[in-house]
C-alpha cells in the first residue's frame, strides 16, 4: 500500500511537470522569435544609417561652352506667381520606402551618357505626396481548428518532437525508472530506511545537477529535469518522517521550507515562473504531508503567513500571476475550511474570535499587496483579471469577519467592522492619490469599494427606517460628488444606491402593512415612518434639482437623457407624495371602523393633485396636454362614481350627527374642484381649436354627458341634504328620482342650448336637443305616474317654459344661427 501510494504521488507531480514544461517551450519558442526580430530591426536600421550617409549623386559632365548667338531683346514675360500648395507634413517612411530611394538617387550613375545640351533649369514644382485615403476594409478572423492552430505554432514537426515532446516523455519514464527500481530495492531488502531516503535525495539532487550543467544551452529541458528533483525532495521527507519516522516533525518542517525556498531561488535564477509554480504548491502541501492530526491552527496560520510574505517578496519582483491565483486559491481553502469546521461546531468549543480575525486581517493584507505590488512599482497597467482578484479578496476577507464577528455579543460590532472596511480603501484611495502615477481604474475600484462597504454599514448595522433615510441621503451626495469630480463611478454608484433606497422602502411599506390591525392598509405605523417618505420625497426633488443643473442632452444612462431623468423624478416625487398623503389618511382614521371617512379625503387629495397637474400644463397647447386633462377629469369623476355608496353612507352619518358635519362640507369642496376640472377642460378646447379639431366631436359628447352624470348624482345630494328631516331621507330621495332629476336635465339642456347659440356651436345644440328628447321621454314614460301633484305641476311648468324660450330663441337668433357658416 505504501509503494502503491508512492507510485501515485509520482505520476501526480509528473503530470504536472508536463503541463508546465509545454508553457515553457511556448515561452521558449516566443524568445527565439523576439531575438530573431530584433537582430532584424539592427540590420535595418543599420542599412539605414548608411542611405542616410551616402554621398549625393554626381551630375553628368557638361558639354564645353560654345559661343552664345546674338539673340534680340526679348519681351521679359509676365511671371504669374503660382498659387501656393498647401504645405503638407512628411508621411513617415518605411524601411522598404528609404531602401528604395536609395537606389533611386544611385541610379543616375549607371545610365548612358547622352549628347551635351545646353544647360536648362526647369521651374520646379514642390512634390505633393497625396496618401490614398480608402477606407481600410475589415478583415474577421477565420476560426481554425485545433490542428491547424498547432501546425502554426509548431511548422517543424520534426523540431517539436525532439525539442518539445521527448524531453518530457523522458523525464516522466526516468521517474518511474528511478520509482521501480527503489521498490525493487525495497522488495529484496538491499536498502534499509536510511538508505532508501538517501536514494531519493541523491537522485533529486542528481536530477537538478543535470539541470544546472544544461541550463544555458537546453534552457527548457532544464527547467523540466529541476521540476522533477524538487518533486522528489519534497516526497522523499514526507516519506522519511510519515513511513520510517527517521527523522521529527520539526526537521521535516524545515527541510521542506529549505526545499521551497531552493526552489524559488531556482525559479529567479532561471527565470523560470513553472519552478516557482511547483515551489508554491510544494509549499501549501507541505504541512499537509507533515500532519499529525493534532489540529494545531495557530502554527499551520503562522506557517502560511511567513510563506504568503515570501511569495509576496517574489511578487515584488516577478509578475507571476499564477503564483498569486495559487496562494490565493490555497489560503482561502484552508482558511475557509477551518473557519466553516469551527463554526458549524455543536457546542461551539474554543474558538477564539480576536485570533480569528487577526489571521484573516493578515491574510488580507497580504493578498491586497501581493496583486498589486508589481503593477505598482512597474507603473504597469491593471486589467480587468487583477480587478477581479481584488473584488474577490475583499469579499472573501469580508464573508469571512462577518460569520466571525457573528459570535460576538450577537454581531453588534458587524457594523462597524463595514465601515473600518470602507475606510481602509478609502485609505488606500487617497495615498494611491496623494502619491501621483497610480492607474485611474485602480482609483476607481477602491473609491467602488468605498461606497460599497460604506452603503452596507447602515444595513448590517440597523434596522427597518434608518436604512431607507441613510440611503435616500447617500444618492443625492453621490450624483453631487459626481457633479463635482466628473468620475463616473459616482453616477453609476448613485443610481445603485437609488434603486436601493426604493427597494428598502417597499420593504418598510410591506412590513407595516401585514403587521397592522386596522381595517385600512398601512404603509407606516408611526411618526418615523412618515418622516421616513418625507426624506425620501425630499430627496427626489434634491435630485431633479441636480438633474436640472447638469448639461440637458447629457447621458444619464444608456438610452436616458438628463432632461427625461429628470422628468422621471419629478414624476417620482409626485406619485411618491400621493401615496404618502392617501395613506397618511389612512393612519389618521385607522381608528375608524369604515371606510366613509377616509374615502372623502382621498378624492379631495386625489382631486387635489389632479387640480395641480391640470395648472402645471396651463400655456401648453399639445395633444399631449389635452390627453392629460381628459385622463385627469376622467380618473376623478370614475374615482367619484366608484365612492358613490360611502358618499350616501357619509350624508346619512352626517345628517344623523353619527358623523361631523365638517366630512360633508369637505365632499362638496370636492365637488367644485371636480367641476374646476371640467371648466378648464372646455377652456383648454376653446382656445386651442386647431389641436382639439380631429376629436372635437368625440370630447363634446364626452364632456357634455359626464358632466350631466356628474351633476345628476351631486344635485341628489345636495337635494337631500338641503330638506333632511328625521326620518324623510327616503322620500326625498324619491322625489327627486322623480322629478328633481328631470329638472336637472332640463336646466343643463336649456343652458347647453344657450351656450351653443351663443358662440355658434352646432354640435353642442344637438346635444341639447338630444337631452331635451331624452327629458320628455322620462317625464311622460316615468315622472307622470305615482308622482304628487305638486311635483307633476312643477315639472310639467318648468319644461314648458324652457321649451317655449327655446323655440323663441331659435326664432330670434334664426337668421344668425342658419344663414352663417359654422
Amino acid at each position: 500500500m505504501e509503494i502503491l501510494l508512492f507510485f501515485v504521488f509520482i505520476l501526480l507531480i509528473v503530470l504536472l511537470i508536463v503541463v508546465l514544461s509545454n508553457n515553457s517551450s511556448q515561452r521558449s519558442n516566443a524568445r527565439e522569435l523576439s531575438e530573431r526580430m530584433m537582430h532584424l530591426t539592427t540590420e535595418i536600421r543599420h542599412l539605414k544609417q548608411q542611405i542616410q550617409n551616402a554621398p549625393p549623386a554626381q551630375a553628368p559632365p557638361v558639354a564645353p561652352t560654345q559661343p552664345e548667338p546674338i539673340q534680340e531683346p526679348e519681351v521679359p514675360p509676365v511671371v504669374v506667381a503660382p498659387t501656393p500648395i498647401p504645405k503638407q507634413e512628411p508621411t513617415p517612411e518605411t524601411e522598404d520606402e528609404l531602401i528604395a530611394a536609395a537606389l533611386r538617387s544611385a541610379q543616375p550613375e549607371f545610365e548612358t551618357k547622352e549628347t551635351a545640351q545646353p544647360e536648362t533649369r526647369p521651374i520646379e514644382e514642390p512634390l505633393v505626396i497625396v496618401q490614398p485615403t480608402a477606407k481600410a476594409p475589415t478583415y474577421y478572423k477565420p476560426t481554425e481548428s485545433f490542428f491547424a492552430t498547432f501546425l502554426k505554432k509548431n511548422p517543424d514537426i520534426e523540431k517539436f518532437i525532439g525539442e518539445n515532446l521527448i524531453n518530457k516523455i523522458g523525464i516522466a519514464i526516468l521517474v518511474m525508472g528511478i520509482a521501480f527500481f527503489v521498490k525493487y530495492a525495497i522488495d529484496k531488502d538491499w536498502i534499509n530506511e536510511v538508505g532508501r531516503v538517501a536514494i531519493g535525495f541523491g537522485c533529486g539532487a542528481l536530477l537538478v545537477g543535470i539541470a544546472h550543467y544544461l541550463r544555458k544551452k537546453y534552457w527548457a529541458f532544464s527547467s523540466v529535469l529541476v521540476g522533477g528533483g524538487i518533486s522528489v525532495f519534497y516526497f522523499t521527507v514526507a516519506f522519511a518522517f510519515h513511513q520510517y519516522h527517521i527523522i521529527s516533525q520539526t526537521a521535516a518542517f524545515v527541510l521542506m521550507i529549505v526545499i521551497t525556498g531552493f526552489a524559488v531561488a531556482l525559479s529567479l535564477l532561471y527565470e523560470r515562473m513553472e519552478l516557482a509554480i511547483i515551489a508554491t504548491i510544494g509549499g501549501f502541501i507541505t504541512p499537509f504531508l507533515l500532519s499529525t492530526g493534532s489540529g494545531n491552527y495557530k502554527t499551520l496560520f503562522i506557517y502560511l503567513i511567513i510563506l504568503n510574505t515570501g511569495l509576496l517578496l517574489l511578487a515584488y519582483f516577478k509578475r507571476w500571476r499564477p503564483i498569486n491565483i495559487i496562494a490565493l486559491f490555497f489560503t482561502v481553502l484552508i482558511y475557509g475550511a477551518w473557519l466553516g469546521k469551527t463554526l458549524n461546531a455543536v457546542p461551539l468549543l474554543n474558538f477564539e474570535p480576536g485570533i480569528a480575525l487577526a489571521f484573516g486581517s493578515a491574510f488580507y493584507v497580504l493578498f491586497l499587496a501581493m496583486n498589486m505590488i508589481n503593477q505598482i512599482r512597474n507603473t504597469e497597467p491593471f486589467k480587468a483579471f487583477d480587478f477581479s482578484i481584488l473584488l474577490f479578496i475583499n469579499a472573501a476577507y469580508f464573508s469571512a469577519s462577518m460569520c466571525i464577528l457573528h459570535q460576538v455579543q450577537g454581531g453588534d460590532y458587524q457594523g462597524l467592522f463595514t465601515i473600518v472596511m470602507g475606510v481602509i480603501n478609502m485609505g488606500l484611495a487617497w495615498y494611491f492619490y496623494k502619491r501621483g502615477g497610480t492607474e485611474r481604474n485602480l482609483l476607481f475600484l477602491l473609491i467602488g469599494l468605498t461606497l460599497t462597504f460604506l452603503s452596507l454599514a447602515i444595513p448590517v448595522q440597523l434596522h427597518g427606517h434608518t436604512i431607507t433615510l441613510f440611503w435616500s441621503a447617500e444618492f443625492v451626495l453621490l450624483y453631487w460628488l459626481f457633479q463635482k469630480s466628473g468620475i463616473k463611478l459616482f453616477r453609476y454608484s448613485s443610481i445603485l444606491v437609488f434603486a436601493l433606497s426604493f427597494i428598502s422602502l417597499f420593504i418598510d411599506w410591506s412590513q407595516a402593512a401585514t403587521s397592522s390591525n386596522s381595517s385600512l392598509t398601512l404603509i407606516y405605523k408611526n411618526l418615523t415612518g412618515f418622516v421616513t417618505n418625507i426624506v425620501s420625497i425630499a430627496a427626489l426633488v434634491g435630485y431633479a434639482q441636480l438633474l436640472k443643473n447638469s448639461d440637458a442632452d447629457g447621458e444619464f444612462i444608456a438610452g436616458l437623457k438628463n432632461t427625461e431623468a429628470k422628468r422621471v423624478m419629478y414624476v417620482a416625487t409626485g406619485l411618491l407624495t400621493y401615496i404618502t398623503c392617501i395613506f397618511g389618511v389612512n393612519y389618521l382614521c385607522r381608528t375608524h371602523a369604515n371606510y366613509d371617512i377616509a374615502n372623502v379625503y382621498h378624492r379631495l387629495i386625489t382631486i387635489g393633485f389632479a387640480v395641480a397637474a391640470v395648472m402645471l400644463l396651463k400655456g401648453k397647447a399639445s395633444v399631449r396636454s389635452l390627453g392629460l386633462q381628459v385622463a385627469a377629469v376622467i380618473t376623478t369623476l370614475f374615482f367619484y362614481l366608484l365612492s358613490n355608496i360611502n358618499i350616501t353612507k357619509l350624508r346619512n352619518g352626517a345628517l344623523n350627527n353619527t358623523y361631523s358635519d365638517i366630512h360633508l362640507v369637505i365632499h362638496f369642496i370636492n365637488g367644485l374642484l371636480l367641476l374646476f376640472l371640467f371648466y378648464r377642460l372646455i377652456q383648454f378646447i376653446r382656445n386651442n381649436p386647431e389641436t382639439v379639431r380631429p376629436a372635437l366631436k368625440p370630447l363634446t359628447w364626452g364632456i357634455s354627458l359626464m358632466l350631466l352624470l356628474f351633476l345628476s348624482i351631486e344635485a341628489k345630494q345636495l337635494y337631500i341634504t338641503m330638506g333632511y328631516a328625521p326620518g324623510k331621507i327616503e322620500l326625498l330621495a324619491k322625489q327627486y328620482g322623480k322629478a328633481g332629476i328631470t329638472v336637472v336635465w332640463a336646466v343643463c339642456s336649456f343652458i347647453m342650448m344657450m351656450l351653443g347659440m351663443k358662440h355658434k356651436f352646432k354640435l353642442l345644440r344637438v346635444v341639447s336637443l338630444s337631452i331635451f328628447s331624452l327629458t320628455l321621454l322620462k317625464l311622460f314614460t316615468y315622472d307622470i305616474r305615482n308622482v304628487s301633484e305638486a311635483g307633476k305641476i312643477i315639472a310639467f311648468i318648468l319644461l314648458g317654459v324652457l321649451l317655449l324660450v327655446i323655440s323663441f330663441m331659435y326664432q330670434k337668433l334664426k337668421k344668425i344661427i342658419f344663414d352663417e357658416k359654422e
